[in-house]
């Protein structure tokens, strides 16, 4: 993620405190202005992030590649023209993931737009006559002194982590939805808004063995246009296939890969992605977590500043030592490739359903896909919007009373209300075609959108990632593919016995060990069981006994129950919260009961997300800045017209 923020207007004092807040967070600033707009980026993403020519002036947050030139791959030059001045969405020679500033000289319009999902964040807010944004919320809070959103951070700290419409933690600064442009002229403070809406655009049912070459032939162009021209980067590697797709699909030639996985030398799943690396041909780094999963709050304050994001700490080992080196790596991730095999269609992917579906196969009942209609549609958001209301309800009481101060029950459940109508207008714009879509689109625009976007964002204070599998073209097929092919893991299979994998499908999967990944279904299906069921064993026998150092999976995977049980854990989680807008009550008797095995020790997400929310928002209080010699060099400046 790159960082930018920007300003339009000529009110002296809000550029200053701008400048001042950008540098807080960001240290190096450039600085770019023309007429009345103010563009601030951070230095080490000056030279490939942002661009000016005589008519346009932008900055980008993530990659954007046309490819329809063979010869002459155009430059960044052509996509802020393409955002600024053409039609939107962009047409399907474009793909990447995105968040875009751009100003036109000509029609002083200031361009914003993101992405089909959204995942790198771009907000925006109106002070005086002017408009103002940027990357950081933190920067803006600084800079505007906004209130922070009780209902916002509500949401924000309850499960999946996200916010719903425009809603962000200060009280009038919004966000891009997903696949939005937004156009504002400051001379007839005219906002014009349209969005992408090119999922679903037309599901074909084609055979099996097509759709698999065709889905790995754009996945594979995806990759290729993630790692452009570089001949040295690194990959995010696990046990799973995920990540194996990337491996494979790594252009022939002579690239330097190295592939970081995090856990030990001694793990199951790290053994696998050892030799996952190998078959390729790549070097291989293993990060343990130990004494790294609950870092405190000084190690990660910085990182927060710049991403605003530390959700997921099994990766603060690989991003200490990525920080060291000289400079960023691209990093490639496998993330959202289970869009493949439907994942988040929740009516066939939970447990139950997946049992149903083997079972009815085995009588050669097929499964039933329910055809959209407004009916099913109202019917979904009506009990979607009830699961989410209670879910934010029964969460308040982890809101400090400061925070929430006269806000009653009936208040938060009209905002919701109101956010989800914009939330669920994203889904329905988008015509899935299929009832079991509405899920899916759904996790993409906010539980993937935020939690997954917020790993990627966490990882580029070290890295330059990229997730081909968010890309915006290969989301545009993915959603073309019959859900009866996707689910059941029927398309993935499909990919994974083209030749292009007979080395990688040797090795097992870490969720299903054993045996080649080219093994028939019902013995994958079985072991699959049997591991899981024998874990869920373990786990009981160590909970009950209280015996932590015991086996707990049947394959050695991560220790958690080592990492809460650590001196520093709870002095650490402590410093994470001031209890000025979240109380952390709750959370730290949540470490005890995970490091007294009385509930299980899961990934600490469930603590994370709500720290890091707690974080951002005591360094958006400007009181809390350093005080600047205002005589001293702020900022470098790259427009011959900028003073």
């Amino acid at each position: 993620m790159s960082k930018f923020c920007f300003y339009f207007g000529d009110d002296i004092d809000v550029i200053d405190r701008l400048r001042q807040a950008v540098i807080f967070c960001w240290g190096d600033v450039e600085e770019s202005r023309l007429d009345s707009f103010h563009l601030f980026i951070a230095a080490e993403d000056f030279a490939d992030f942002s661009c000016r020519t005589g008519t346009v002036t932008g900055a980008i947050s993530g990659y954007a590649k046309n490819q329809t030139d063979s010869v002459r791959e155009p430059g960044i030059d052509e996509f802020f023209h393409e955002i600024s001045d053409r039609e939107w969405p962009l047409g399907n020679e474009w793909t990447g993931s995105f968040a875009a500033i751009a100003y036109s000289y000509g029609t002083k319009d200031v361009t914003l737009c993101n992405d089909v999902i959204g995942h790198f964040p771009l907000y925006y807010s109106h002070v005086g006559n002017g408009f103002i944004g940027g990357t950081s919320q933190i920067a803006l809070g600084r800079a505007l002194a906004r209130e922070v959103d009780a209902v916002g951070v509500l949401q924000r700290i309850t499960v999946p982590f996200c916010n719903y419409g425009r809603r962000t933690l200060l009280k009038e600064v919004f966000r891009l939805l997903p696949g939005e442009r937004l156009k504002w002229n400051r001379n007839g403070r005219n906002v014009k808004r349209e969005y992408d809406n090119s999922l679903c655009s037309t599901v074909t049912d084609t055979d099996l063995r097509s759709s698999a070459k065709l889905v790995w032939d754009c996945l594979r162009n995806e990759i290729k246009a993630s790692i452009g021209n570089r001949q040295e980067f690194s990959i995010a590697t696990s046990g799973g296939w995920d990540s194996r797709l990337i491996l494979g699909g790594i252009p022939k030639g002579g690239f330097s890969v190295n592939c970081v996985t995090y856990g030990g030398e001694g793990l199951y799943e790290t053994h696998i992605a050892r030799v996952c690396a190998t078959a390729i041909g790549a070097s291989h780094e293993c990060f343990p977590i130990e004494e790294k999963y609950f870092p405190s709050r000084s190690q990660i304050e910085e990182l927060i500043k710049e991403t605003e994001s530390a959700n997921y700490f099994e990766w603060f080992g690989i991003i200490e030592k990525a920080r060291s080196d000289a400079s960023k790596t691209l990093l490639l991730l496998g993330d959202l490739c289970e869009s493949i095999d439907g994942r988040y269609m929740t009516a066939f992917s939970t447990r139950k359903a997946r049992v149903n579906s083997f079972l009815g196969g085995i009588i050669g009942k097929r499964e039933f896909f329910e055809k959209s209609d407004d009916v099913t549609f109202k019917h979904w958001c009506d009990e979607k919007l009830k699961e989410i209301t209670l879910s934010l309800l029964a969460n308040l009481k982890h809101l400090s009373a400061d925070l929430t101060g006269s806000l009653s029950e009936k208040q938060i459940t009209e905002e919701v209300a109101n956010d989800l109508k914009l939330s669920f207008a994203r889904v329905s714009d988008n015509v899935p075609p299929f009832s079991a879509m509405y899920d899916e689109l759904f996790i993409w625009f906010h539980r993937i959108r935020f939690l997954l976007g917020n790993q990627i964002n966490w990882l580029s204070s070290a890295f330059h990632p990229a997730s081909p599998g968010l890309s915006m073209r290969f989301l545009r097929l993915i959603t073309t593919v019959h859900p009866r092919q996707r689910i059941r893991k029927r398309l993935m299979n499909a990919i994974i016995d083209l030749p292009e994998f007979d080395e990688l499908s040797r090795i097992p999967s870490a969720q299903i060990p054993f045996v080649s990944s080219r093994a028939p279904s019902l013995i994958k299906d079985v072991l699959w069981g049997l591991r899981s069921g024998l874990d869920q064993i373990l786990i009981k026998r160590t909970m009950k006994n209280k015996k932590a150092g015991g086996r707990q999976r049947v394959l050695r995977s991560l220790d958690y129950v080592k990492e809460y049980r650590r001196n520093s854990t709870e002095t650490n989680v402590k410093s994470w919260f001031s209890d000025n807008y979240i109380e952390s009550g709750d959370y730290l008797q949540l470490v005890r009961k995970r490091a007294d095995l009385d509930a299980w020790t899961l990934i600490n997400v469930d603590i994370a997300a709500p720290a890091n929310v707690a974080i951002i928002l005591d360094l958006c209080k400007p009181e809390t800045q350093k005080r600047f010699n205002r005589t001293a060099p702020t900022a470098s400046f790259f427009s011959t017209k900028a003073r």
